[in-house]
């Protein structure tokens, strides 16, 4: 069976701990996501009895490959239910999130999720990409943008270049540098990478494939994290 046990069984599996604490709070996010998908299109209703493979190890199984700094601000673009970026603030207290949705009924939603899983520093702004852009508090201001299922790659990529901050930091310790743009994937996506890597402004792009101890057991193995970096970020020693 599927649930928190399962899933701190498969985290632990590969070298990746998880405190009890933090788990039952991922545990009643589930709960309160698959109640709110009765009301609002959060995720697939298809998905709901398999919802810790689907979507919370999706959320998190990059980690096993790619470490984020712990402190960073995060843009979850056309975050639909709050994937990836609850589980992520559930997993990384310090983080600072942003839940960014182009339909308001699905942020409203987020919004009670949040309130009644009671986590800090973490927003809900509803809009379209193209004009948050504009705005001052949004323009410019996080150090990674992670995204989910939300559209192609040279799309994904072009909306989220100005939502970056332009100087970026070069961290040791295998800690992925700042001014990241984050996708995670699943299928096929060589025509995605083929149309992205004609981009004049794309500077880096790595495809890492998600394999980890555990993967020969899940309905949906084939997951991916893509990674891309704009050319006019300026790195700070």
């Amino acid at each position: 069976m599927r649930d928190k046990f399962w899933l701190k069984n498969i985290l632990a599996e590969n070298e990746f701990y998880i405190e009890q604490k933090k788990l039952d709070v991922l545990d009643n996010y589930c709960k309160l996501l698959i109640e709110k998908n009765q009301e609002v299109n959060l995720i697939s209703s298809k998905s709901e009895f398999n919802i810790w493979e689907e979507h919370i190890l999706h959320t998190l199984s990059f980690l096993f490959k790619v470490k984020i700094r712990e402190n960073a601000k995060i843009l979850d673009l056309g975050t639909g239910g709050g994937l990836p970026g609850i589980p992520l603030k559930i997993i990384f207290p310090n983080l600072k999130v942003t839940l960014m949705d182009s339909t308001q009924k699905k942020i409203i939603a987020d919004k009670e999720i949040i309130n009644k899983l009671k986590l800090n520093d973490i927003n809900t702004i509803s809009g379209r990409a193209e004009e948050l852009k504009l705005l001052p508090e949004m323009k410019e201001n996080y150090d990674y943008v992670i995204s989910r299922a939300v559209g192609k790659l040279d799309n994904i990529f072009k909306l989220s270049i100005p939502f970056l901050k332009k100087e970026y930091f070069h961290e040791s310790q295998g800690i992925l540098p700042t001014g990241a743009i984050l996708v995670l994937k699943g299928g096929d996506i060589s025509e995605e990478i083929k149309r992205v890597k004609n981009s004049k402004k794309l500077s880096s792009f790595n495809v890492i494939d998600i394999n980890f101890k555990g993967r020969e057991t899940l309905l949906n193995p084939d997951k991916k994290i893509v990674i891309m970096y704009n050319e006019n970020n300026k790195e700070i020693i």
